[in-house]
């Protein structure tokens, strides 16, 4: 099968699963599998599109990966951007939304992406691969540290309403638009990807991804000390800061 259908048909099923919610009288079990299966189909998408961008270059793919992680980062902000800017949006207009938008993504990717001329016959699929790769030591040293930074990653996004809303709490003086703030912060790492990618090339891959998970978990320790502050403007700017180099050592483990 080619990539581009694979990206479409996975990004269709993750479509199809995300408006599912929407329906009524569900129960915890029900809210927690169809969520499961839009984060299994949206695995199709995210990969997969490393995959066809990876096509395109023979050299300077951390350029590529930079703008491609970055759309994911700011495909990630997207639905906080829906709601801040709408007030008369529902929760259910924001999975039609991203939902439209998915299929639409998928629809683009299969019908105008043709494969790169760096395109690789593909092996035959051999599931004990997934096991030996595990015995390459630098490949599981890179596969463990993206598996930790995936949890600092997508916790920090889910998290930052949270963030927000715990501040505005502790300070009764505050008032948020947390929705749009939560995109700003957000959507902030997907321009440090894509100035990620051109210094890594500049500086080397290792230097740069070592150094922003080392100010991320800096930022991640510091983060309490934040709430304490009377300025909410330091208190954005801080999140803004924490979210773009939070966002930066995620292309690099893509990199050759």
């Amino acid at each position: 099968m080619h990539l581009q259908k694979y990206f479409f048909i996975s990004a269709v099923l993750a479509a199809v699963f995300n408006v599912l919610i929407v329906l009524e009288n569900h129960n915890l079990w029900s809210l927690v599998m169809l969520r499961f299966f839009t984060g299994f189909f949206l695995a199709g998408i995210y990969p997969v599109g490393m995959k066809i961008a990876a096509d395109y270059y023979n050299k300077g793919l951390g350029k590529s990966l930079g703008f491609l992680v970055g759309a994911l980062v700011l495909g990630t902000a997207f639905p906080h951007v829906l709601k801040g800017f709408g007030s008369g949006f529902l929760w259910q207009d924001i999975i039609y939304t991203t939902t439209a938008l998915a299929v639409l993504g998928g629809g683009v990717m299969f019908a105008f992406v043709p494969n790169g001329p760096y395109r690789k016959s593909a092996a035959k699929f051999d599931v004990s691969v997934l096991f030996n790769v595990f015995k390459v030591r630098e490949f599981r040293k890179a596969a463990f540290g993206y598996f930790g930074h995936m949890w600092e990653l997508y916790t920090f996004w889910a998290f930052v309403p949270v963030l927000l809303s715990a501040y505005v709490e502790y300070h009764r003086s505050v008032t948020f638009n947390i929705p749009l703030l939560s995109f700003i912060i957000i959507a902030s790492g997907g321009i440090a990807c894509v100035i990620s990618g051109y210094l890594s090339q500049m500086f080397g891959i290792k230097k740069i991804g070592a150094m922003a998970l080392t100010l991320s978990g800096i930022c991640c320790l510091v983060s309490p000390l934040f709430f304490s502050l009377e300025s909410e403007i330091s208190f954005i700017i801080f999140l803004v800061f924490w979210g773009v180099w939070l966002s930066w050592p995620t292309l690099h483990y893509f990199q050759p």
